[in-house]
């Protein structure tokens, strides 16, 4: 069986895009709304563990949100791992 090899290029990063929820959470577009993603990915554990820090309405600066390490470093570098999310590779992947 042989394993195809994803190569994301995320769509908001490329755009400087992101998304707020009703909540006041920051997300990449895909997130948004997507009631399908995965809470146990470490990803997005390390997302809910700062979620007062990417929110507009505990932390009314949208340019410090998308210039958050969340944003900036893991998010990106979750790309290049061996476990990116579901949601990255499904929606920003081209699979090789």
């Amino acid at each position: 069986m042989s394993s195809k090899k994803v190569t994301i290029q995320c769509e908001w990063l490329k755009d400087n895009r992101v998304l707020v929820n009703p909540d006041g959470q920051v997300w990449p577009c895909c997130y948004l709304g997507n009631h399908g993603f995965d809470n146990m990915h470490p990803i997005i554990r390390e997302y809910v563990s700062k979620k007062d820090e990417l929110n507009l309405f505990t932390n009314n600066n949208l340019c410090d949100i998308i210039q958050h390490d969340w944003f900036s470093k893991t998010l990106p570098d979750s790309w290049n791992s061996e476990n990116p999310t579901n949601q990255c590779v499904e929606f920003c992947g081209n699979k090789k």
